[in-house]
């Protein structure tokens, strides 16, 4: 190899290594074959460690990369943003986006002596965290809203009922499953009163606190 070529295969390898996405490339027994600092970093693994390791070691769940793989023969196009869970060296799970961008299969071909498959790995257990962080944090507002000693209901342009919570089924008497979509009109005795704050609400936006108004329960029996 001259100068110029060795020079340019080492600034190819250093961009490579400093890529924020982990590169994977294996064989046909996913044995490892090329990888970047970012794969050890995510993986916790020194560079002689990952030199041909099985790369099913990284896997939580084979059966999904079983049927990833059998995708991948079946259809070897690219395969983008499969989101899978790994282990790293010490048994932490990291979740992760896989993305098989190159696979040598029926006629494909990876640029690497002995690679069948290459892929880029994205780390998204941040995020996941995140998602979670935000579900719980959803999960315990609803709960303060239905522990709330006032009705609530949030209702689209039709009336239709989108959110409610406990005080309002006990209010009504319904079940929680009999007000999903439930049409609000059905609790007013005077609909023409209904329409006039509809109507105010719409010319003057802001609030309308306190209106007296009738209703009417599940069983019939009104309510002021």
């Amino acid at each position: 190899m001259s100068g110029q070529a060795a020079e340019q295969e080492r600034q190819f390898r250093e961009a490579l290594d400093s890529c924020p996405a982990a590169l994977v490339v294996v064989d046909e027994e996913g044995r490892l074959l090329v990888h970047n600092a970012r794969l050890r970093e995510l993986l916790g693994y020194e560079k002689e460690e990952l030199d041909l390791i099985d790369t099913r070691r990284f896997w939580n769940d084979l059966e999904q990369r079983s049927a990833i793989l059998e995708a991948l023969h079946e259809n070897p196009g690219p395969l983008l943003n499969e989101e899978a869970v790994w282990r790293t060296k010490d048994g932490e799970l990291r979740h992760v986006l896989v993305s098989y961008v190159q696979v040598a299969y029926r006629g494909g071909h990876v640029s690497f002596v002995g690679g069948k498959r290459l892929s880029w790995v994205y780390d998204i257990t941040a995020l996941k965290r995140r998602e979670a962080q935000i579900a719980e944090q959803e999960r315990q507002f609803r709960e303060i809203l239905d522990y709330c000693p006032a009705a609530l209901l949030v209702v689209d342009d039709d009336g239709r009922l989108l959110f409610h919570n406990a005080r309002l089924r006990a209010l009504l008497g319904y079940d929680a499953a009999e007000l999903n979509g439930f049409d609000s009109r059905r609790t007013w005795v005077d609909l023409d009163h209904r329409a006039r704050i509809i109507e105010s609400l719409r010319r003057r936006g802001g609030q309308l606190l306190n209106e007296e108004v009738v209703w009417r329960r599940k069983d019939g029996e009104t309510i002021d």
